[in-house]
């Protein structure tokens, strides 16, 4: 069952046979969870992809009894808010605010932290707490963007996703290489695809009216970030809405906390100091914007960020299975990332991570 949904299915809808399958099989998923939705449609839909009366009532019935809408329609719409279609899919939706304060993002927030006993992909040795940031990004991203397909387990929804269901999705995708991700194939394993920016040249201011517009769609972007010496990218967040202040909001999956970036570095010691006249970014952490829940070096190295590369993060768009590369460049065998790293920074402090 794919994630993917080219146009409307219901009432008046398209109804193209292979998006009346994809709604079929999701509605199915909901009748197994949803014990409400399962009293309201007695019985599970034969997945025959025509949109019959069955069909467009178990719609109505979503609609009515999910939804807690008064006035339903029987349709799934896939332009405008799509708001069924969401709900239907999976995805976290726009009432629910995960992240406090100025962030009012659709994602479920997860910390990389909290998953010290699993590797990360096919590793022999490190965790996702160790390796994990570029995995926990896409998994947050998908909770509200991804999509299901074929990989995934049968009632796994996109809102349910966490680091551990995204890391078996992404190896037996084929996205990992040992412990280390290829992310396009890692992003196209959620249901998402990538846009690489930074990777072959050096960001320049301009490049922030790329990020502002991808937000403004809604979607996210997958920011890497550069902190301490002798490196030109450390770590990977997620950044998620522009604030009317000409901020930016990011969440940092080392505590899934909320940190802000703004436009200037003057009050970034890295970007200002000699050691990082080669460290040209387009988006700076700084004094006082830092996740309050870590401790006093995690939010140094937080007030120290500059985004050296960014991804946009989009749903995947229809034709493009799990584990397709969606261009050429995407292709090539060195676009590997290595997830965050703690082995050079250990704490007596738990919280102190850099």
């Amino acid at each position: 069952m794919s994630g993917i949904l080219s146009a409307s299915v219901g009432r008046n809808g398209v109804n193209k046979s292979k998006d009346v399958g994809t709604v079929q099989g999701l509605i199915n998923v909901h009748y197994k969870k949803n014990q409400a939705y399962r009293a309201k449609i007695k019985e599970k839909l034969v997945i025959d992809k025509d949109c019959g009366p069955s069909t467009i009532g178990a719609i109505e019935a979503f609609q009515s009894t999910v939804l807690k809408w008064n006035n339903t329609d029987g349709r799934v719409d896939v332009k405008g808010k799509a708001t069924t279609w969401r709900a239907l899919n999976g995805n976290v939706q726009g009432s629910v605010h995960i992240v406090k304060k100025r962030t009012n993002g659709q994602y479920v927030v997860h910390s990389q932290l909290k998953y010290k006993k699993t590797l990360t992909g096919n590793s022999t040795a490190s965790s996702i707490s160790r390796t994990g940031c570029t995995l926990t990004v896409l998994t947050m991203a998908a909770t509200a963007i991804g999509g299901r397909n074929k990989k995934w387990p049968s009632d796994l929804l996109p809102k349910d996703l966490n680091p551990v269901k995204a890391n078996e999705i992404l190896k037996s995708s084929g996205a990992f290489v040992g412990g280390d991700m290829i992310i396009s194939k890692g992003a196209n394993a959620l249901g998402m695809k990538f846009e690489e920016y930074g990777r072959s040249s050096v960001l320049s201011a301009g490049d922030i009216s790329l990020i502002v517009s991808h937000l403004s769609k809604g979607y996210p972007v997958a920011a890497h970030v550069d902190y301490k010496r002798g490196s030109a990218g450390d770590h990977w967040i997620l950044i998620v809405r522009q604030n009317s202040d000409g901020t930016f909001s990011a969440i940092d999956p080392l505590f899934g906390g909320e940190i802000i970036l703004n436009r200037s570095s003057a009050n970034n010691a890295r970007a200002e100091s000699k050691a990082a006249s080669k460290k040209k970014g387009v988006l700076f952490g700084e004094k006082g914007n830092q996740d309050k829940k870590a401790g006093p070096k995690t939010q140094k190295g937080q007030q120290n960020y500059i985004v050296v590369r960014f991804g946009l993060l989009s749903p995947l768009s229809l034709g493009a299975g799990p584990g397709v590369c969606l261009s050429e460049e995407y292709k090539k065998s060195s676009e590997v990332f290595s997830g965050f790293s703690l082995t050079t920074h250990t704490s007596k402090n738990a919280f102190d991570i850099f």
